[in-house]
């Protein structure tokens, strides 16, 4: 099985909304259940395009997120500086 990571303030919100009353003692206990369950050290995606792109026998280009410019490979899909994915178009605003 998979991770998948959700905030743990929705789930809190989403029980509550459930169960309707804090003080049920079901609600109680999910929400003790859902405390007790370790964080996971995640970081959030950054997506971004690559700006100014032309090839040169490698592309020369910058990232839209950090303004960082270099050589890349063709098949990077990954901003070496600032780790932003680059999964965006170039026109979106």
């Amino acid at each position: 099985m998979s991770d998948v990571f959700i905030s743990r303030d929705k789930v809190i919100d989403a029980i509550e909304r459930e169960f309707g009353d804090e003080a049920r003692p079901e609600c109680i206990s999910a929400k003790e259940a859902v405390y007790s369950v370790e964080l996971a050290d995640v970081a959030p995606v950054v997506h971004g395009h690559w700006v100014n792109r032309y090839y040169h026998p490698m592309y020369v280009c910058g990232c839209g997120n950090c303004s960082i410019c270099g050589i890349v490979s063709p098949a990077t899909n990954y901003c070496s500086n600032c780790g932003a994915k680059m999964d965006e178009s170039e026109d979106k605003e």
